[in-house]
């Protein structure tokens, strides 16, 4: 990996520019993609302290190792870096990365470049749900729109072996403590948002019969996980109504090994009486988690254990919720807390990357081409597809918001506004972000007509109409493409930048 992004560099910066920054950032992307498709059923293809670090401390990769891990890949860089001194001589500059502006420039940039990289990582990495075939596609992708938009300003280096190597090799030490800082937050801020807007799926389990309820009631307990007290609701359907009432606060604990019914375990969490109110009873052994109602066994992936709460009332105690209750209930059930969340980190990363790299092109277009940003801007999209869309749908655009709610009828109403006001902060934020790393650069990727406003109308009704007519076939239809949405989506966005230089997106017109 460090002789290829680094050689690549070297060449892209020599004089006689062998490599353009376009095929520098590409060759970056597509080493990691190989990397991972090569060795990551083996060793996880990290490649990268940071990453090894950042997996450790969201308990996805043993502490033990990270020593061990961080020992061979800063290893390897050295190596790297040293037979591409041989390689390359007299080019003196393999591929070191200095700061172009000022050292807290540098180290927002990798600070935000690697926690695109990381929150990319950790979606493809640790949830099932997230894209599979694809992943180092999507990683590899995200590794190039970082190293095209962050080369210019920090070189882009988001990995601490990656700079060490060169560093060592070519006895050149300017602010390297930018590239160690940097990676390590990032990557700590990319796994640990992840991991927040991942929590609290729900886990349903169907218990068939439960004491107190007549005869044919069937009850559902609805658990959601967390790092702390969750709730559990009971269905009941009763002659075809359906009321809940709910029983918690409860506990989520992740047992130390797989439960079964073989076994009483030792590590309840149960409070004092609750047991008996509702008559769980934890079990350990092997296979996923078990409950035991006395009538039989319900299974989930995590136990709970409930700390207070009134025992199961039968359905003529039942009373239909309050409006407001069932407001707050859908909500919960549907995560719109989760799908909010990931909008704004989405949207974020979006105007960050696209409106970044416009920007940087329109002050000095031999830093970023024009194409260079087209691209840019259509793998940012494609990435976040792969990355979010399970959890929000990835619409990173109010107006593709009020498309799915008004015309597809897939979309509920009452969340459009709070997609919407996540799509303008996220817009904002960004905005405010480019303004301090871009910093003495004026015009920030804001978009304005270059003929009349007619014709710019026009380009943008069409353009739009391309995007949203690909968006409504992959994420509609089941007989269109599958796991290749993404790609489909990102390309559209990237032809439609390359053709118009277009928005397309209401919140791309942020505010600075």
């Amino acid at each position: 990996m460090v002789f290829v992004t680094c050689g690549a560099a070297a060449l892209s910066g020599s004089n006689e520019k062998r490599v353009p920054q376009l095929g520098a950032s590409l060759a970056g992307g597509l080493i990691v993609t190989v990397m991972i498709y090569t060795v990551g059923h083996i060793s996880g293809a990290h490649m990268n302290p940071a990453v090894t670090l950042a997996f450790a401390a969201v308990r996805h990769f043993p502490w033990k190792q990270v020593p061990l891990y961080a020992a061979g890949q800063v290893i390897g860089a050295i190596l790297g870096a040293f037979t591409l001194r041989e390689v390359l001589d007299p080019i003196q500059d393999i591929g070191t990365t200095t700061p172009h502006g000022t050292h807290v420039q540098a180290l927002i940039i990798e600070i935000v470049v690697t926690f695109i990289m990381m929150f990319v990582t950790s979606a493809v990495a640790t949830d099932t749900k997230a894209v599979g075939e694809l992943a180092g596609i999507a990683v590899g992708s995200s590794v190039c729109i970082a190293s095209m938009f962050a080369g210019p300003i920090s070189g882009g280096s988001m990995n601490p072996a990656r700079t060490l190597g060169p560093a060592i090799a070519s006895g050149q030490y300017k602010g390297i403590w930018v590239y160690i800082v940097g990676p390590v937050i990032g990557t700590l801020l990319g796994s640990g948002a992840y991991r927040i807007i991942r929590e609290g799926t729900r886990s349903e389990l169907e218990l068939p019969l439960m004491q107190g309820l007549d005869q044919g009631t069937r009850a559902t307990v609805r658990a959601i996980k967390g790092w702390g007290p969750a709730w559990v609701c009971v269905r009941v359907w009763v002659k075809g109504g359906a009321w809940t009432r709910r029983l918690g606060p409860f506990n989520v604990e992740v047992w130390p090994s797989s439960i079964s019914g073989l076994s009483p375990g030792s590590r309840a969490g149960f409070g004092s009486g609750s047991r008996s109110k509702l008559g769980f009873r934890p079990f350990r052994g092997r296979g996923p988690a078990s409950f035991s109602s006395g009538l039989g066994h319900a299974r989930v992936k995590a136990e709970l254990g409930p700390r207070s709460g009134s025992g199961i009332q039968s359905p003529q105690n039942l009373t239909p919720p309050s409006p407001l209750w069932v407001l707050k209930e859908h909500y919960q059930k549907s995560g719109v807390h989760r799908k909010v969340l990931a909008e704004v980190i989405a949207t974020y990363l979006l105007v960050f990357v696209t409106c970044g790299a416009a920007a940087i092109n329109g002050s000095n277009p031999q830093k970023v081409s024009q194409l260079g940003a087209s691209v840019a801007g259509g793998l940012i999209v494609t990435v976040m597809i792969y990355t979010v869309g399970h959890i929000s749908g990835a619409h990173m655009n109010p107006a593709v918001t009020v498309a799915f709610a008004a015309v597809h009828r897939q979309f509920p109403l009452k969340e459009v506004p709070l997609y919407a006001i996540a799509q303008f902060t996220g817009a904002i934020a960004a905005s405010f972000t480019l303004r301090e790393v871009l910093h003495p650069i004026k015009l920030l990727g804001t978009t304005s007509p270059s003929g009349s406003d007619g014709q710019s109308l026009a380009m943008e009704i069409v353009v739009t109409f391309i995007m949203m007519f690909v968006t409504s076939a992959v994420a509609t239809d089941t007989k269109a493409v599958g796991e290749l949405a993404g790609l489909a989506v990102g390309s559209s966005v990237c032809i439609t930048s390359i053709f118009a230089g277009s928005a397309i997106n209401n919140s791309s017109h942020h505010i600075f």
